[in-house]
């Protein structure tokens, strides 16, 4: 935890709501050396997000009997430059997230993703990723444990096709909603 390498993101958008939500919003997430010299630059990933979901926020998927969420994120970057950015890796994500409940305490889901680099020739990047989650709690908040397996995965820094992953989790929401 040292806050010399701490992450910052700043969000500002708005969202629509009626049966469905869509929400529109620009992520500036980036990473700052604190008390350091500088010697590399700091590290900025600006999104424009899409989404349109029949939730809030992923935060609720336990409380739906079936969830979904999609998105089309846009990253501005153009070009690298020294100070500013780091390697512009994306250009155009498309996701799709989507789950099931099957009983009070399982659910299960399904996690696609498109990317389209912001190299010269263009990458694809790529996810299939099915999930199953045991979940316990109320509304506000949900203890969770979680499989996921990797069917198809290609990305610019990880590539965990065909890899498992276990976790734990825990969720909540504001009690004043």
């Amino acid at each position: 935890f040292d806050p010399a390498f701490a992450s910052y993101s700043i969000i500002l958008g708005f969202q629509y709501t009626k049966t469905f939500y869509f929400s529109f919003y620009l992520d500036h997430w980036c990473r700052h050396l604190i008390d350091r010299q500088l010697e590399e630059g700091k590290v900025v990933f600006n999104a424009l997000n899409f989404v349109f979901s029949n939730m809030k926020d992923l935060t609720y998927r336990f409380s739906q009997d079936f969830y979904f969420r999609g998105s089309y994120i846009f990253y501005p970057q153009g070009i690298f430059v020294d100070w500013l950015n780091s390697k512009p890796y994306y250009r155009n994500r498309f996701t799709i997230e989507t789950g099931k409940r099957i009983n009070s305490f399982t659910q299960i889901s399904l996690n696609l993703e498109y990317t389209l680099s912001n190299d010269e020739p263009r990458e694809v990047y790529y996810l299939v990723c099915p999930e199953v989650n045991f979940f316990k709690g109320g509304k506000s908040r949900i203890l969770y444990a979680f499989i996921k397996y990797y069917l198809k995965a290609r990305g610019p820094l990880r590539s965990p096709e065909q890899k498992l992953f276990f976790g734990i989790g825990y969720s909540f929401n504001s009690p004043c909603e």
